[in-house]
């Protein structure tokens, strides 16, 4: 079962992101599984400290160990799409279910709140609408993917009039103070 993680912002970085997960997951090499014997280690000396100081139920820890791990052995393939399809994809193999679930399910549910804000604020012509009927500046997706397009000066990639438009809703919300 393969996963596709939506973002705004450029697939090679999220990319980069989950090919290092299913790097550091998925070694066989002899220092990856000195790592993994290690953390299993720590686990169960942690597991065993808790219950004994602290009194806490044997079972309890022992389920949420299975769990972890059998979230984290399972591997799957991961698509990862711009929202507006404007870079190429990005396909990384053996990303553990733990991190490809998360990641796409958060995706999707941005994805899907963007399409229903835009379906509601534009009209048959593709204008943005403000709530008077009047054509609105302010397009969130194609804000965001323009934030997303420049990151080390966002304002600059904007139009000067959706610009002045947030600095005075920033100004207008925020009170006199």
């Amino acid at each position: 079962m393969a996963f596709t993680i939506y973002t705004i912002s450029d697939p090679v970085v999220i990319g980069s992101a989950m090919t290092s997960m299913a790097m550091f997951f998925g070694q066989e090499s002899l220092v990856g599984s000195i790592v993994k014997t290690g953390l299993m280690f720590s686990l169960i000396f942690i597991l065993a400290q808790t219950v004994v100081q602290k009194g806490l139920r044997l079972d309890a820890m022992v389920i949420q160990l299975i769990v972890v791990w059998v979230m984290f052995i399972p591997k799957t393939t991961v698509y990862i799409e711009q929202f507006d399809n404007s870079a190429p994809p990005r396909v990384v193999d053996n990303v553990p279910y733990a991190i490809a679930m998360p990641a796409s399910l958060a995706g999707s549910f941005a994805l899907l709140m963007t399409n229903r804000i835009e379906q509601v604020m534009v009209n048959v012509n593709g204008d943005y609408l403000s709530v008077s009927g009047n054509v609105h500046p302010f397009t969130p997706a194609r804000v965001l993917m323009s934030f997303a397009a420049c990151p080390l000066e966002p304002l600059g990639c904007l139009s000067q009039n959706l610009v002045e438009t947030m600095r005075l809703a920033v100004r207008y919300c925020s009170g006199p103070g």
